[in-house]
């Protein structure tokens, strides 16, 4: 697996809110689409294990201002980005998160 760690400042989305995001890469070899979906999907699911229900990066600023902000996890989100060749984010609320995810997920390739 092959994922890239980016620390959030202005020039990013969603820096407000988060300090970190990591993408799922594609790795040069012989990476497929669903493979590169598989590895985020199953990423996702251990961030949804260890930190608890989150929603897209778009929920959550949205329920963040109603009464259902409880629903938007203060730990991490997550993103597909359907118009760019599906890139697929993870964000993550603070350093101790993200090492975590490190700890539980070496990079396995590097690019």
């Amino acid at each position: 697996m092959y994922y890239k760690v980016t620390k959030l400042n202005g020039r990013y989305t969603w820096h407000q809110n988060f300090t970190h995001r990591v993408e799922v890469m594609r790795h040069y070899h012989n990476r497929t689409l669903s493979d590169r979906i598989a590895d985020f999907m199953q990423l996702r699911q251990w961030c949804w294990d260890q930190y608890g229900p989150s929603v897209e990066t778009y929920y959550w600023e949205k329920l963040k201002i109603t009464e259902q902000a409880h629903l938007a996890n203060d730990k991490w989100a997550w993103y597909v980005n359907v118009h760019d060749s599906y890139r697929t984010f993870l964000y993550f609320a603070d350093e101790t998160a993200l090492s975590f995810f490190k700890l539980n997920w070496p990079v396995t390739h590097k690019h």
